[in-house]
């Protein structure tokens, strides 16, 4: 599954990684004329981390339920 954000400056669509933003990456705007970076913050990354895994297992039980 593909995630985006919006960039804060422009308005663009961000292609992210969930996996790599909750270990600490960051990622650029694609737009040639902003290229600004999106992160978060060394103190967030334990809670983004635990809100990712319930997201995680949500999604998937979600996906199971929708097999049956």
């Amino acid at each position: 599954m593909s995630h985006h954000l919006s960039c804060p400056v422009c308005q663009s669509q961000i292609p992210i990684d969930l996996r790599l933003l909750a270990q600490g990456g960051s990622f650029r705007c694609p737009s040639t004329t902003c290229q600004a970076v999106i992160g978060i913050g060394r103190s967030s990354l334990t809670t983004f981390s635990g809100v990712l895994e319930k997201y995680e297992r949500l999604t998937a039980l979600s996906a199971a339920s929708g097999k049956q």
